[in-house]
């Protein structure tokens, strides 16, 4: 699972709980980090911020829906900004699980079910 956020404690925390879960994960605090990772190995998922500098979550995943579809399907995107109208109808558009900040670990887990479900069915 790739964790993309700004915020190093946030996406360290990110990862140690997905370890917990069985997930392999890598960090990474810049969305261009994300893209060549991405371009380079396969993961099970993406944890991705859609508020980050130097290129949005929203950008990144449009450029990872361009270049990897399948992977674009298995995202979860967090924001402490979901109160905004753009960031509600991008990810409303997406229909991937969303995580409001700060959100407590039952919260990702079930979006991890949800975004397993989802690609299991697809």
């Amino acid at each position: 699972m790739l964790v993309v956020d700004d915020e190093r404690d946030v996406g360290e925390l990110l990862s140690d709980i997905l370890r917990t879960r069985g997930y392999e994960t890598q960090y990474v605090a810049s969305p261009k980090a994300a893209l060549e990772l991405m371009r380079d190995r396969d993961f099970q998922g993406v944890l991705m911020d859609l508020r980050m500098p130097e290129m949005s979550g929203t950008e990144l995943w449009r450029e990872l829906q361009r270049e990897r579809p399948a992977l674009a399907l298995k995202t979860i995107f967090m924001t402490g900004d979901y109160a905004s109208p753009d960031t509600a109808a991008m990810v409303g558009a997406t229909e991937r699980p969303f995580l409001s900040k700060p959100f407590r670990p039952h919260e990702l887990d079930l979006a991890l079910a949800t975004l397993n479900r989802s690609t299991k069915d697809a």
